[in-house]
């Protein structure tokens, strides 16, 4: 691959990051501040798992960053895993997130209070982030990075969650 073509991809990439964690902080706040005046367990989750995706971003745009800044291959190589090992962690805590607050909630037989402003949150969400993950796995083919490729599963995972 030609280097300007690269170098593009990894500008997209970035902007995309960019946009992901500018809207992952909007939800946060918002699902956390909905969260707790209605006193929603929910939406309150739904906020902190905002800050997990939000991390994971920003290592992300840390890894493409350090893309741009330096044509050292390996360079770019070393932070390239680094990244894919610390997005891979973040997507494990989001996992184990999910799990114990899914346990919580079926012990306590929890039921979710309705908001409406919650629900525009979700399905908000529900709607921008399966293209905000198509886009990064698109990317991450061209770019050929497993960061990349994790965090876009990540994005995903976030709309499975706006679902549930």
């Amino acid at each position: 691959m030609k280097v300007e073509a690269r170098s593009s991809y990894v500008r997209q990439a970035q902007q995309t990051e960019i946009f992901t964690i500018s809207y992952n902080a909007l939800e946060a706040i918002a699902a956390l501040w909905l969260g707790m005046a209605s006193r929603s367990t929910s939406l309150e989750t739904f906020g902190l798992d905002s800050l997990i995706e939000i991390g994971a971003g920003l290592i992300l745009l840390w890894r493409l960053r350090a893309e741009q800044r330096s044509a050292e291959a390996e360079r770019i190589e070393i932070v390239e895993r680094r990244a894919a090992r610390l997005v891979g962690w973040s997507l494990f805590a989001l996992a184990v997130y999910v799990a114990v607050q899914s346990v919580s909630a079926l012990s306590s037989q929890a039921k979710p209070d309705p908001s409406i402003p919650g629900i525009v949150l979700a399905m908000a969400s529900l709607v921008l982030m399966p293209i905000l993950g198509r886009r990064k796995l698109q990317l991450a083919e061209k770019i050929n990075s497993k960061a990349l490729h994790a965090d876009a599963y990540e994005t995903i995972a976030c709309a499975y969650l706006s679902f549930t």
